[in-house]
């Protein structure tokens, strides 16, 4: 599962890059049908990162569907460094809590700001997706992950959720 870094917004650059030097080395074809099918895989993840923002703005919970059903989501609290504590959630627990949660932050009237958006293209169906996320609630902006897998029926779904507090 590991991959080459990219940038989301210079996805198709990277990859276009990666395909030129591959032709000068005789692999042009290939390598541009590689590069096209990685550009490819990192904007269907960031179509579905885009929707998980939108459908968190709007405190909607269709949010849950965005998740595998095997998926996971880790919440993650940090104190000067020091990793605190760290709880797994089942996606079927999360999507069980997921209105609830959601009317609480509306009612407190939450709301997260992602800057620093990176994408890692890990393989083949196979993407990360990396941010520093400010909350309305927060002192400071924290590092959020999301990996995304292409399912059987062809959609995009988070399959692990990273979420970090910093104290």
């Amino acid at each position: 599962m590991l991959g080459r870094k990219k940038q989301v917004r210079q996805a198709g650059g990277l990859a276009g890059g990666l395909a030129g030097g591959l032709a000068r080395s005789g692999r042009g074809s290939q390598s541009k049908m590689l590069a096209d099918a990685i550009a490819l895989e990192m904007a269907q993840a960031q179509v579905v990162f885009e929707q998980l923002i939108a459908l968190e703005a709007a405190y909607d919970a269709r949010l849950g569907a965005l998740y595998a059903d095997d998926g996971i989501v880790i919440e993650r609290t940090m104190d000067q460094g020091v990793v605190r504590r760290t709880r797994e959630i089942p996606v079927a627990r999360y999507r069980a809590a997921l209105e609830a949660s959601l009317a609480f932050s509306k009612k407190a009237r939450e709301r997260s700001f992602h800057s620093h958006i990176l994408a890692d293209h890990q393989g083949p169906g196979w993407v990360t997706v990396r941010s520093m996320r400010r909350s309305s609630q927060a002192r400071q902006p924290a590092p959020y992950e999301v990996m995304l897998r292409r399912e059987p029926d062809g959609e995009w779904r988070i399959a692990r959720e990273t979420a970090t507090l910093l104290l």
